[in-house]
């Protein structure tokens, strides 16, 4: 059974990244069952689950006698929440990171980005209103609002690094949420978004920043509350006559 998981865990992976990477693009047929099967080294009934698993979160659907078509899905479906864990002091370090990052590629943004790109952004956005309530959902979302900003860049060197970090990046947006909840996030999107629709690069570009150096000051506040009351707690703690 462990070993079924597995397989069928590499088929949905490597299928993900064929979407992701836009190789299979929207319409288009991927492998064959068969195919997966042989080039993975991965038996048919793992392939199938894999397959079967895509169907049911819409990422592509099944035309009998045809084969399996990629659906103009949400990337949202395709991302993986990586398992490993960040401290208090990666998620500051992160935050001051994408402080000069993700607001210089509002800037970008403006300079390459598509009619499109702008509806995916506002799309995101609602996307993010309508799961408040869904914390699986929301820092997903989260995360795909500035990751669209950054494909829509256009700057190659931009989407290498984006590329590079996204893992922890995405893990970075499930720990905001955990550790300050979703309310920063949805007073300062709005006016993101909106400074790029009016296509005011440096109105856009200011409330990002404001936005993720608000969100620094606040986890610069938990990490140093939290310590002062691990200090306190050992001093309560400690034996006077050892």
């Amino acid at each position: 059974m462990a070993y079924q998981n597995n397989a069928t865990k590499i088929v949905y992976d490597f299928i993900c990244e064929k979407i992701r990477s836009k190789e299979w693009k929207p319409n288009d047929r991927i492998w064959t069952e068969q195919k997966l099967s042989q080039d993975l080294g991965i038996s048919r009934v793992a392939v199938r689950q894999a397959i079967d698993k895509l169907v049911t979160l819409s990422v592509v659907r099944k035309v009998q006698g045809s084969g399996t078509y990629v659906l103009d899905t949400n990337l949202i479906a395709l991302l993986t929440v990586p398992t490993y864990t960040l401290t208090d002091s990666d998620l500051y370090n992160i935050i001051r990171f994408r402080i000069q990052f993700d607001s210089s590629n509002v800037v970008y943004f403006l300079e390459s980005a598509t009619a499109e790109d702008i509806a995916d952004l506002d799309r995101c956005y609602q996307k993010m209103l309508e799961s408040i309530n869904d914390p699986e959902k929301f820092f997903l979302y989260d995360f795909e609002f500035h990751r669209i900003i950054a494909e829509g860049t256009k700057n190659p060197f931009i989407l290498k690094i984006n590329n590079f970090v996204a893992d922890y990046l995405i893990k970075h947006q499930q720990y905001l949420y955990q550790f300050l909840g979703p309310h920063i996030a949805l007073e300062y999107h709005p006016l993101i978004l909106k400074y790029i629709k009016e296509g005011d690069a440096q109105l856009a570009s200011l409330f990002m920043r404001r936005h993720l150096e608000i969100t620094a000051e606040e986890i610069k506040k938990r990490i140093t509350a939290k310590t002062s009351n691990t200090i306190q707690n050992d001093l309560l703690w400690t034996d006077p006559n050892p």
